[in-house]
């Protein structure tokens, strides 16, 4: 196997059965158990040689419970859900440390995973989260790489404590949609690659330009040089706005 083989399909997590979905369509779901979920195929473009997405126990696994407190995320990954009410109707995946849940039955969690599916957009995204999670508007990590997102739902903007948020791997073909993540001011980890936008010029200097708070891009620490780079850049092509004065002025 290759290494751009790898990398564009992970590994799902351990004990999970060998059943997953390989698409000729988007809206098109052909089960079997002759090949594991990694080898979902597609005809976009997928990261070539990026860091894939962290399976639970891993060193990114355990900044995360330590950005978003020690409970467990809840992992939907690998779940073929096609549609967010879909969710209502799968079990979280189990992990080293028990899923808590509240006396309501509602799941405790502060992330949540969504990774591999075959999402294609997030309508009724916050009311399936509100019949799902005690407190939803705490969420401060959501994962949904690898799914077919041809934009960035403003739905997500209105969890003002995420700061981690994994988008690659997706079809999104419109750098512009980045502009509606400046909502979140604790925003620290994105993750855009493997997107049609990846391929546009500026692309990296576009998104730290409008994010200033960003210290993670694409799997990748955000330095000094790329702020000064991404600033460079934002004079050169981001025009300013004139201001109208009175003829008084």
């Amino acid at each position: 196997m290759s290494r751009t083989e790898y990398y564009s399909n992970p590994e799902p997590p351990a004990g999970q059965a060998a059943i997953g979905c390989t698409l000729s369509s988007r809206l098109q779901r052909d089960v079997t158990t002759q090949a594991p979920p990694r080898l979902r195929t597609t005809n976009r473009t997928r990261p070539s040689a990026t860091t894939p997405t962290p399976p639970a126990g891993s060193a990114m696994s355990k900044r995360i419970d330590n950005d978003c407190g020690s409970r467990p995320p809840i992992d939907l990954a690998f779940k073929c859900i096609n549609s967010m009410e879909d969710v209502l109707q799968e079990d979280p995946r189990e992990g080293p440390k028990p899923i808590q849940r509240c006396e309501g039955g509602k799941l405790m969690t502060r992330a949540l995973r969504l990774n591999n599916n075959t999402l294609t957009d997030l309508h009724s995204f916050r009311d399936v989260l509100e019949r799902l999670l005690s407190e939803p508007d705490h969420l401060c990590w959501i994962d949904l790489s690898f799914n077919y997102l041809p934009n960035i739902d403003p739905v997500l903007t209105t969890y003002r404590h995420l700061s981690v948020l994994n988008l690659h791997g997706n079809s999104i073909s419109d750098l512009r949609e980045v502009d509606k993540l400046a909502a979140l001011p604790k925003l620290k980890s994105l993750t855009l690659h493997g997107n049609p936008i990846e391929s546009e010029k500026g692309y990296r200097s576009y998104i730290l330009s409008l994010l200033p708070n960003l210290k993670s891009l694409d799997f990748s620490a955000v330095t000094k040089q790329d702020r000064v780079t991404a600033e460079v850049w934002r004079r050169m092509n981001l025009k300013p706005k004139h201001i109208k004065r009175s003829k008084k002025e």
